[in-house]
């Protein structure tokens, strides 16, 4: 593995890229997309054994820290969906230099899901797309947060919990969220997106509710050939949430791992 930045002066993204090993290098790069805020942190080791198991499979797999958040450049305060989305193709620009390729996959989980699947609207270079457990409507996620940091208050001794009540409302669970990018959040809506024009599409998806069956509806009705997993055990759990305990299951790994080795030929 490299760590490495890359990216423009000011604005650089830090990656790890995973050299293809295991035989053939494949004609397709993939690159992982990380969720943000605490899921972020839930994910990082995931990230990595499903990149060591794709790269193991000949394929260059690059995952990055959209701008502003993890360890790229950035203050916490200028992060914006229009500028993550503009960061995929940075990172597939990158990936391209390292080895002309000229097919790539995108994988994604929550929130770097849906900007996966926004960013490859209109390219003609992606091969598959892969959704993991996506968030379909950014206003309901933001709730799902607040909720998920008013239980955190409930569940703390007394003299902690007001010792941390004054916390502003752009403070989710140890990460800033401003009022503009909330607003943007907000407005993801992927139900009122055509989804993007890729050959293969994987969906994993732990809940089943109107929109989450709605969503696959749409999906199942594009030109895509869809594969959809519904493991609603590896939902997350407010405590989960929490302690970034028991996010991400190895075997969802594996199974995005198998479906890219086998599709992406």
């Amino acid at each position: 593995m490299e760590a490495f930045y890359f990216g423009a002066p000011g604005s650089r993204l830090f990656g790890a890229y995973h050299a293809p090993s295991g035989g053939d290098v494949r004609d397709c790069g993939v690159i992982l997309c990380y969720p943000m805020g605490r899921e972020y942190l839930s994910a990082v080791r995931q990230y990595r054994l499903l990149a060591t198991q794709v790269a193991g499979a000949g394929f260059p797999v690059l995952r990055f820290d959209f701008f502003a958040c993890g360890d790229s450049q950035g203050d916490c305060s200028e992060g914006s969906v229009a500028r993550w989305c503009e960061d995929v193709s940075t990172v597939i620009a990158e990936l391209r230099s390292r080895h002309r390729l000229s097919r790539f996959c995108l994988a994604g989980l929550r929130l770097g899901a849906s900007i996966a699947m926004m960013s490859g609207i209109g390219r003609a270079d992606l091969q598959a797309l892969v959704l993991w457990d996506p968030v379909i409507q950014g206003g309901v996620y933001l709730r799902e947060l607040r909720l998920r940091r008013r239980e955190a208050f409930w569940e703390m001794p007394p003299a902690k919990a007001r010792s941390f009540c004054n916390t502003p409302e752009d403070e989710l669970l140890g990460f800033a969220l401003t009022e503009r990018l909330q607003r943007e959040i907000s407005s993801i809506d992927l139900l009122t997106l055509e989804p993007p024009s890729v050959r293969d599409l994987l969906l994993i998806q732990t809940a089943d509710g109107n929109a989450d069956r709605r969503f696959r509806t749409r999906l199942e009705h594009s030109a895509s050939r869809l594969e959809h997993h519904y493991l609603p055990e590896d939902r997350i759990s407010g405590k989960e949430f929490r302690s970034s305990y028991g996010l991400i299951r190895s075997r969802t790994a594996s199974l995005i791992s198998a479906w890219v080795s086998r599709v992406c030929r």
